[in-house]
This record gives structure tokens, C-alpha cells and sequence, in this order.
């Protein structure tokens, strides 16, 4: 996850270094592309306002307190307030960090097309390709693949081991504990 993240931020920056440094960047996108929430309720039959707080928002919080893998990692803290600390790092640091690493490349791709360094036909489910191969040298999207397998590893892992927790502690240990106490009684 952090070489996921390194990446994609980095990715920004040599984009952003690329196009001329932040101010040409910014001059780069049109006006609407510099707003946080441009049109704002446009379709109406399908606004983006609903995507945005169900899916980006919701959907994002709601992964880190409802995922039993990260709920593990805030309950294993040595006490509440580390875990509420570790809880407020994700929501004000992370999560802000993996959304500029995220959408950093359509940024900078939105920059170069209007620059007129790439077509204006660039397909929008290709611009993290083409940005980073115009961008970053030829390993560079290796890295990014095998961050990713590595991430999806750590995932799974992660969801192996809340398996044997909830094993453990919801079935193993109460059956043991009852067993215990029917052999002393027995005694």
C-alpha cells in the first residue's frame, strides 16, 4: 500500500514537473477542472453529487470502520487513544494522500492534453498508462503492477487472519472454556 502510494503521488509530482512546474499546471486546466465540486447537480438524472458521497466518500470511510482486516489494526493498538489516533491519521492524512495518488494522473493528463502534448482523443481508461509512459521511465509501471500483487497479498492475508481471530476467539476458546469447566465439575 505505501509503494502504491508513493507511486501515484509521485507520478503527480513528475507530472506537475513535467508540464512546467505547479503554476503552468494550473493554468493548464480549464476552470471547471479547478473546482472541488463542479457541476454540481448536472444530470440531473444521474448527478455526480450522489457518486461522490456514496461511492468516494461512504464507500471510503466506510471501508476502513467496517473492514474486518483494518478494524483488527485499530483494535491491536496498545490503548484507545492510539487507536483513535491511528483511526483520525487514515481519515485526515491517508485517505486525503491516496486521493491525490488516485486522481493525480487524470490531472495531469487533463493538463497535457489542453498543453497539446497528448491527443485529445486519449481514452479516460488508459490516461494512468499513457501519462506514466510519457512521464516515468520503462520500469515504472512493473513497480506499479507489483505493488499492486503485493497489496492484494497483504489483503488477503489480512482477511486470513480475521478468519482465525474470529475462530478463535467466537468458537475455540468458548468451547475450551466450557469443556474446562465440565471437567472440574466433574472432579
Amino acid at each position: 500500500g505505501v509503494l502504491l502510494l508513493i507511486a501515484g503521488t509521485g507520478l503527480f509530482i513528475a507530472g506537475v514537473i513535467s508540464v512546467g512546474g505547479f503554476e503552468s499546471f494550473w493554468n493548464a486546466l480549464e476552470p471547471l477542472a479547478r473546482q472541488a465540486l463542479p457541476r454540481f447537480n448536472e444530470p440531473a438524472n444521474f448527478n455526480f453529487v450522489g457518486i461522490f458521497w456514496q461511492d468516494g466518500m461512504a464507500g471510503g470511510i466506510t471501508f476502513y470502520f467496517i473492514n474486518q482486516g483494518i478494524l483488527l489494526r485499530f483494535l491491536s493498538a496498545r490503548s484507545v487513544s492510539d487507536a483513535r489516533r491511528a483511526a483520525t491519521f487514515v481519515l485526515l492524512v491517508l485517505m486525503p494522500i491516496a486521493a491525490i495518488a488516485v486522481s493525480g494522473a487524470g490531472w495531469i493528463g487533463r493538463a497535457m492534453v489542453n498543453q497539446g502534448t497528448l491527443p485529445t482523443d486519449t481514452p479516460a481508461k488508459a490516461i494512468f498508462v499513457t501519462v506514466a509512459e510519457q512521464i516515468l521511465p520503462a520500469g515504472f509501471f512493473g513497480l506499479v503492477v507489483a505493488a499492486l500483487i503485493a497489496a492484494l497479498m497483504s489483503t488477503a492475508d489480512t482477511l486470513i487472519n480475521a478468519t482465525a481471530t474470529i475462530a478463535i476467539n467466537d468458537f475455540w476458546r468458548p468451547w475450551r472454556e466450557r469443556r474446562t469447566q465440565r471437567a472440574l465439575q466433574d472432579s
